[in-house]
């Protein structure tokens, strides 16, 4: 076995020997060593001429180790202030969050309650609409219309719907279904008055073809029904009412209507046709002159014709005649107008 100093040691080129290196401990060992034999001092002088000189001695090393900590709490302060910051605003977005929702279920409340006004609104127009028929004669309305393209439930995966708590998707749901079914009745109830003015449309025409007013002014000279002629003495029918006034007093159409005839007939001498539409039909005799012509459309209260003393005639009149169906009628069965 070899002693140290027969340990042979390399050589360097120029033939010396070559020192072993120092180890990474050693080196570590012997700067931290100069450091703290190395110092430094701090004096703080006063400005005045009395004061005491202060002196502050302090290793290489121990400066190093304060500055370094001061860095590190100058650090650690900025990065906690950065997490106090962050912090307070994600508060303050949960706090407007929180706003927000609250905000949400007010509305969402006000929808429900409006729905619920709706549905009363919606009911007293049905309760209506159930009278009217009922005064008509007409059959309820069908309830199974439907709407193309309703709502429904809500699509889970929306994103307002998920980010609401269950109850509010709860009330969301039942909200929108309540919306579906206000939707629903809605346009039952559109069908239903479309039928009602459909019948009033209909019931006005049929309004408007009643010869319901007077055709001239003056006196009812002979009524309708059996009578005594005037000129042979015999008991006939008399179809109409003749009401007597001067030559030329004008003589109204009695209903909306069109000219069946306008010209001379026998004894009724100038003489005039109109037929109302659904099967009423108007005759007027005795004219001095005619204003309308065969196929002209008339309007109640329209100056047709004016009243004479032509054809077979006592004296000037007019000679009035409602047909309904084919079927003479009382003309004054049908005034809506006083004399």
């Amino acid at each position: 076995m070899l002693r140290p100093d027969q340990v042979k040691r390399p050589k360097s080129e120029g033939g010396g020997t070559v020192a072993p290196k120092e180890s990474l401990t050693s080196r570590v060992r012997s700067r931290l060593a100069r450091l703290r034999h190395q110092s430094y001092t701090l004096m703080l002088v006063p400005s005045g001429r009395s004061g005491k000189i202060m002196q502050f001695r302090a290793s290489s090393l121990t400066l190093r180790l304060v500055f370094g900590a001061c860095a590190l709490g100058i650090v650690a302060v900025v990065s906690l202030s950065l997490d106090a910051i962050r912090l307070r605003r994600q508060f303050g977005n949960l706090r407007a969050l929180q706003e927000q929702n609250a905000a949400q279920g007010v509305a969402l409340d006000a929808v429900s309650e409006k729905a619920a006004f709706l549905d009363q609104e919606l009911l007293k127009i049905k309760r209506f609409d159930h009278r009217l028929r009922k005064v008509m004669n007409l059959d309820l309305p069908r309830e199974e219309a439907t709407i193309v393209g309703a709502g429904g439930a809500p699509d889970p995966d929306a994103s307002y719907y998920s980010q609401l708590s269950r109850e509010d998707q709860e009330e969301v749901r039942e909200t929108l279904m309540d919306f579906d079914e206000i939707a629903r009745q809605v346009n039952v109830e559109y069908k239903s008055l479309h039928d009602l003015e459909t019948y009033m449309s209909e019931q006005q025409s049929i309004l408007d073809a009643l010869p319901t007013i007077r055709p001239a002014t003056g006196w009812r000279t002979s009524r309708y029904g059996n009578r005594r002629s005037p000129f042979t003495g015999l008991r006939q029918m008399h179809r109409g009412v003749d009401i007597s006034n001067a030559v030329g007093t004008p003589i109204v159409s009695p209903a909306d209507g069109v000219v069946l005839f306008a010209g001379r007939k026998g004894e009724f001498g100038k003489f005039l046709v109109i037929d109302h539409g659904y099967g009423h039909v108007t005759r007027f005799g005795h004219l001095s002159k005619l204003n309308v012509e065969a196929g002209q459309r008339v309007k109640r209260r329209q100056v047709v014709a004016a009243l004479g003393n032509t054809g077979i005639s006592t004296g000037p009149h007019l000679h009035y005649e409602v047909w309904v169906n084919g079927q003479a009628q009382d003309p004054e069965a049908f005034f809506l107008d006083q004399e």
